[in-house]
């Protein structure tokens, strides 16, 4: 992480703290691609990442995106589960209804 404080631009720091940080695990591939695409379309959800004041804030800035995107993430999946569990209830009850309607 030295190299970090070599590098001039906010773009580029922010790139190779995400590219350390999926090195070393902490996000996984698919985050990562999730992050550089919110960066490359300049999402006001990475405003705070890149105006970062220093390197610090820049990984607390970034940590704070991380868990950020993983909780929306966490919340869509459970919201997915709900609508599934429905969709599935509905379904049972009229396949239900039809083998009743065939005796």
């Amino acid at each position: 992480m030295a190299k970090l404080s070599f590098l001039d631009s906010p773009y580029a720091k922010a790139f190779y703290l995400i590219q350390e940080f999926q090195k070393h695990e902490y996000i996984s591939q698919s985050e990562k691609s999730h992050i550089k695409d919110l960066i490359i379309q300049n999402d006001t959800s990475v405003y705070n990442l890149i105006y970062s004041k220093n390197d610090q804030d820049l990984k607390e800035n970034l940590i704070k995106l991380i868990t950020t995107i993983r909780s929306q993430i966490e919340q869509q999946s459970e919201e997915d589960d709900v609508s599934t569990s429905k969709s599935l209830k509905l379904f049972l009850r009229k396949k239900l209804r039809l083998n009743l309607n065939k005796k």
